[in-house]
């Protein structure tokens, strides 16, 4: 994913005449796209945003992403984020004795800030080389956003009309892909 650049920069360099990397970074702190996790990793149009709070209410209501929840951690994580303004997760002090390395072996602090990223509490307001760094979703989104969560028609016709403009066709199992919510027996 990184060796050379980040894939989202492969991506764009191969479809937009002239690419340079700085505009991914002028784009977020313009407030023109958001990251989130899509079907991967992603920077979506902002206006897009409401779209996303669909699956972050499902994670709000209990439904696990990656890890349990940590309540404990994830007001930890909030405080220190409300009184010291935007953080990435090496900004939080590793547990005694916390092993380091491996992709998936996240400390605690990570693993709160991920599910809080996940869940809406946090955006992502750039990136420091490959590290997210996280703000209150509050301090992030444009004020006049239409914020309101899609009814799950208005979600099934977005991720519909996103598949089709993107690929021009597909099947219902394309479209749904990580979407098990949208997959209904006919």
């Amino acid at each position: 994913i990184h060796v050379v650049e980040r894939a989202h920069h492969h991506v764009l360099h191969n479809r937009v005449a002239d690419y340079q990397p700085q505009w991914l970074a002028q784009l977020l702190e313009q407030q023109q796209i958001f990251e989130y996790w899509s079907h991967a990793a992603a920077y979506l149009p902002m206006a897009d945003y409401r779209f996303s709070l669909y699956r972050k209410a499902q994670l709000q209501g209990g439904k696990k992403h990656w890890f349990a929840k940590d309540d404990a951690q994830m007001q930890l994580v909030r405080a220190k984020i409300r009184a010291e303004g935007p953080l990435k997760a090496a900004d939080f002090a590793k547990p005694a004795g916390a092993k380091t390395g491996g992709w998936w072996n996240w400390q605690p602090a990570k693993q709160a800030l991920e599910q809080l990223f996940m869940q809406g509490e946090l955006m992502v307001v750039r990136r420091e080389n490959f590290q997210k760094v996280y703000d209150l979703t509050e301090n992030v989104l444009p004020s006049n956003l239409n914020c309101q969560v899609p009814t799950t028609e208005e979600y099934a016709e977005h991720l519909i009309m996103r598949y089709l403009q993107s690929h021009a066709f597909g099947t219902a199992s394309q479209i749904s892909y990580l979407r098990p919510e949208m997959k209904k027996p006919v």
